[in-house]
């Protein structure tokens, strides 16, 4: 049996949960990937509330972050909706798009 997991921000998520949630729905996938989706966003914003202050931390420390709390999506549309700025060293080492050749 899976663990419930809200589909739609609540009141008690991260500010970033309801435009993250809006995109997962927008972007058409499957009910569990939304799930885990949100999941790994709720536990990874619980342990770094301020992504800004997360993305002065060292490149190789948020990797492993994002190796632990695979978290890459939200990562991904905070830095493209411009809620963050993201630095050319973490898109190298994800290697986004063949960046880092």
């Amino acid at each position: 049996m899976s663990v419930a997991v809200a589909r739609w921000a609540t009141d008690e998520d991260h500010s970033l949960i309801g435009g993250y949630a809006e995109f997962c729905h927008e972007s058409g996938v499957s009910d569990r990937v939304l799930r885990d989706r949100l999941r790994l966003a709720r536990s990874f914003l619980s342990e770094h509330p301020d992504l800004d202050e997360w993305m002065t931390r060292p490149t190789r420390t948020r990797l492993a972050d994002l190796k632990r709390i695979r978290a890459w999506s939200l990562v991904s549309w905070a830095a493209l909706t411009g809620r963050i700025r993201i630095d050319l060293d973490l898109l190298t080492a994800k290697n986004v798009g063949g960046m880092s050749a």
